[in-house]
């Protein structure tokens, strides 16, 4: 599922950081690494290599919220 906005994004990718081992788990917030460890690599991977070209800063209100944000 591709991000729906570019702070998701780069919230993944922080996560997905985490998850690879390049940045340590003390240096990120516990919801980086609650999501970190409750979603798959791949997961994080397809959200954190969404384009953020024609994404919004952050999602309205009217936007479905996904199962991965906490």
């Amino acid at each position: 599922m591709p991000a729906k906005s570019k702070k998701q994004r780069r919230f993944m990718a922080l996560a997905l950081l985490v998850k690879e081992g390049r940045i340590k788990p003390s240096e990120v917030s516990e919801e980086v690494r609650r999501v970190a460890e409750s979603m798959s690599e791949e997961d994080l991977r397809e959200f954190a290599e969404t384009k953020e070209k024609n994404l919004p800063e952050k999602k309205t209100e009217n936007t479905k919220v996904s199962k991965y944000v906490i």
